[in-house]
């Protein structure tokens, strides 16, 4: 039978979670205001399924939605942020989404929505190691307007939450607006490499 769930505008109104974790396990939907007081909906990463006559059929909408974001992302940003290369697929989109799902849990994806978009998205991957890794990313449009530190904080604290021991990060040496967040949050230089494009990067890590 259909259920019921909070989308934003660019889901089908009939539009329903087919795999969602238990509320006391994930994220729910939680409306955000930046500094400039615009308010987005921020919520992880499901998969969708569009019910007709009572049949679900698959349609990973977050995922198309985040290859659009991803995307779009300008030169600047994919030189200190590219999880997944230059440009990714909306396959590949797919497997993160399906990675959120309860029968994986191995990966938490949240993005914020604002007039129909992604316009930010905060991950931590590779739950099932001893050292997750983190990220982060906001639209070019966003920045400086407090949602990157808004989705950190969203992630973070269901980090504690999870009682993760070790959150992983690495980040472009130059990159001081994101090192700086980054050490808000508990995040201290363990170690420093040459990535495979040339840059000199940090990796941190912080105890939730």
């Amino acid at each position: 039978r259909p259920c019921r769930r909070s989308s934003p505008p660019s889901v089908s109104s009939r539009a329903c979670s087919l795999a969602e974790r238990p509320p006391d396990e994930h994220l729910v939907v939680v409306l955000a205001a930046l500094r400039d007081r615009a308010s987005l909906e921020v919520r992880p990463v499901v998969e969708h399924g569009i019910v007709v006559d009572h049949l679900v059929f698959e349609e990973h909408l977050d995922a198309h939605d985040l290859a659009v974001f991803y995307n779009g992302l300008s030169h600047a940003s994919k030189r200190t942020f590219r999880p997944l290369g230059q440009t990714t697929t909306r396959s590949t989109c797919d497997e993160i989404v399906l990675d959120n799902m309860a029968d994986r849990d191995t990966r938490m994806d949240l993005v914020a929505w604002h007039n129909g978009q992604i316009v930010g998205w905060c991950f931590i991957w590779e739950l099932d190691s001893a050292a997750p890794t983190f990220g982060l990313a906001v639209s070019d449009a966003y920045h400086g307007r407090g949602l990157g530190t808004r989705l950190m904080g969203a992630v973070m604290d269901w980090a504690k939450q999870q009682r993760l021991q070790q959150v992983d990060l690495t980040v472009v040496q130059d990159n001081l607006v994101a090192q700086h967040i980054y050490s808000r949050f508990g995040f201290v230089r363990t170690d420093e490499f040459t990535g495979d494009d040339g840059l000199r990067y940090w990796r941190m890590s912080a105890r939730p």
